[in-house]
């Protein structure tokens, strides 16, 4: 989408740290729903939607980067 809109995006992977274990389910569910941007009477329908796959943890991702226009592309760091 990045490209399609005019822009030369760089990618750079990286892989992040565990998650902390032991996070109570209420917590990590109040957790999932700030993140989706709902209201706390939707807790029930949250929790039910995470079934018994939590918690939920991504360790390899992309950054994605790109100039605003009329700027230098951004040089991604070695590490």
């Amino acid at each position: 989408m990045v490209r399609e809109l005019g822009f030369d995006p760089i990618e750079q992977p990286f892989v992040r740290e565990p998650r902390q274990k032991g996070v109570a389910r209420a917590d990590y569910v109040a957790f999932a729903r700030r993140r989706l941007c709902l209201t706390p009477d939707r807790d029930p329908e949250v929790d039910s939607a995470l079934g018994e796959s939590w918690p939920l943890s991504v360790s390899q991702l992309m950054a994605v980067a790109w100039a605003p226009s009329g700027a230098a592309p951004p040089v991604p760091s070695a590490g």
